[in-house]
């Protein structure tokens, strides 16, 4: 079990996906981070808030049951 609060582990609103870009290099993620896989440290609070479905498209998913 995720010790992280709810809030942190739920990345929509309503029907809105919920990510986060890197200011620095532009990188967006689906989860919601403090800091960029590329960037390390140096993106700490450079991180904003982004609305996934800006653009219509198609979500696929897959998921890995071990």
């Amino acid at each position: 079990m995720s010790s992280e609060p709810i809030e942190r582990r739920v990345s929509y609103l309503g029907d809105r996906l919920k990510g986060r870009r890197c200011q620095i290099c532009g990188k967006e993620y689906f989860d919601i981070r403090d800091y960029c896989g590329n960037c390390g440290r140096k993106s700490f609070g450079k991180m904003v808030d982004i609305d996934l479905f800006y653009d219509k498209g198609k979500l696929e998913i897959c998921t890995f049951i071990n």
